[in-house]
């Protein structure tokens, strides 16, 4: 099969230990049976495994990072600002991916890319510049410490334009945290799997990348007709409006409703404070705005401020309802400006809030039933609904420091030092799971127990139709 358009037919290849970049040709046999995003990732990581054997180092320079956008990535359709992000996972040992939605991936395209791959690490702290048909690893050791949204600000600055997109990593995933992200456009994340960490092991900072390129399209009026129909249908659903007015903050409501919003640890699976967390509590107190990602008219992000309290001033864009429900009610916390700080503190760490919110809540769980002693937790004790020493916790995981350092290594790390903890923490072949009590739905027990990356609700978000 010739593929005509559609596609640049072009794959960078980065190698950070050399200090090399080149372009290689796809084949149009690949490009029809991978297709892009996670087809691209999963072949691209598997050819690199030595005899296809996942018992390598995450962490190792070999470690193939695969960064793809999709063919429609970029085009005039709904939820077309997506990319993905594949490596072996340091959280799993095995295959890893995780997506984010914006601008990020679709300036990559814009590039003439249709993937980019990273392999090697760089002698110092550096930057990856795409800039149209130039790449450059540029040495930035002075971002080092430095949050993702600092970093971001540090990084224009100092290429003299704003005109570009950035994904960076926070010091979670300068320190190799096992659930690490990646961060863009202030709070798009890839968040899951610990792909921050796999930068983190390469020296690399961060990606920037600036694009001018007309994306390839075979047929622009008949690709135009079909979007428009799709805009159509989705305007017209009876759902469009909530969605755009509370984003996904309307599933607090709706999961404690049917008994699947995790709290305690997911001891229980209702929360009694619930109206004080949820999507009608942020529109009559805290939201300012809303946000998109690219093409997308639901709009359906949500930008919301604290206004006064000990956390005044602190500013999102989010939450969405997997962040909410595991640092809020999974912790014991029922008090929403401290969620929305809970929020922006992981987002400028650059750590997954879904790993991070089951691992502070088993250690609570833990803490509570005598698995854990005072002095496991550096002699400071921590409960539920006690904001300061949860917020302290997940500042010293993305440190490092003290019992952080074991936690930042995730379940597995955890169960290997206190092996009773394994009766507590909710996750599947290492990573931890998504925010859906799977005892009142069933079928969300059976995605996760077959989901290739672990215990996450993307692979089969069964509990919609369940």
């Amino acid at each position: 099969m010739s593929i005509k358009s559609g596609y640049f037919k072009k794959h960078l290849h980065v190698d950070l230990t050399k200090g090399t970049a080149e372009y290689r040709d796809l084949s149009d046999a690949f490009l029809e049976k991978y297709i892009g995003g996670r087809g691209f990732g999963a072949k691209l990581v598997w050819d690199n495994l030595k005899k296809h054997d996942f018992r390598v180092d995450p962490l190792s320079p070999e470690n193939l990072l695969v960064i793809a956008p999709g063919p429609l990535t970029g085009v005039y359709l709904p939820s077309s600002g997506k990319i993905s992000f594949a490596a072996v996972s340091p959280a799993t040992g095995l295959y890893g991916d995780s997506s984010m939605g914006g601008g990020f991936g679709v300036e990559l395209r814009q590039t003439g890319n249709d993937v980019l791959s990273i392999t090697g690490r760089a002698p110092e702290l550096s930057l990856l510049f795409i800039d149209n048909s130039e790449t450059i690893i540029l040495p930035m050791p002075q971002l080092k410490g430095k949050s993702c949204l600092e970093a971001e600000g540090i990084i224009k600055e100092r290429l003299g334009t704003y005109a570009v997109h950035v994904a960076t990593i926070g010091v979670a995933g300068e320190n190799m945290v096992n659930f690490a992200c990646v961060n863009a456009d202030w709070s798009r994340n890839a968040g899951r799997t610990g792909i921050g960490a796999i930068m983190g092991s390469k020296n690399l900072k961060a990606i920037v990348v600036r694009g001018y390129k007309d994306l390839p399209t075979y047929d622009i009026s008949g690709l135009m007709a079909e979007a428009d129909k799709a805009y159509k249908y989705m305007e017209e659903h009876k759902y469009f409006k909530m969605w755009q007015r509370e984003g996904l903050m309307n599933v607090i409501e709706y999961a404690n409703e049917k008994g699947i919003l995790p709290a305690y640890n997911f001891k229980d699976s209702v929360f009694a404070k619930h109206n004080q967390i949820n999507g009608a509590t942020m529109l009559d107190h805290y939201k300012i705005g809303n946000s998109a990602c690219f093409s997308c008219s639901m709009c359906c992000g949500n930008i919301c401020l604290v206004k006064n309290g000990k956390y005044t001033g602190t500013i999102i864009e989010g939450p969405e309802y997997e962040s909410c429900a595991m640092l809020g009610p999974n912790l014991g916390i029922d008090n929403f400006d401290a969620i929305l700080f809970a929020v922006r503190l992981c987002d400028e760490l650059g750590i997954d809030t879904i790993s991070t919110g089951n691992i502070v809540g088993a250690v609570i769980e833990g803490y509570e039933k005598g698995i854990l002693s005072l002095s496991d937790l550096d002699g400071r004790e921590i409960t539920w609904g006690d904001e300061k020493a949860i917020l302290e916790l997940i500042e010293k995981i993305a440190d490092r420091q003290g019992v952080g350092d074991i936690l930042a290594g995730g379940s597995r790390r955890i169960i290997k030092k206190w092996p009773e903890m394994d009766k507590i923490i909710l996750q599947v072949k290492g990573l931890e799971q998504s925010a859906y009590d799977s005892r009142a739905g069933i079928t969300m027990g059976l995605a996760y127990a077959t989901s290739d990356i672990g215990a996450h609700h993307t692979r089969a978000w069964t509990i919609a139709k369940e």
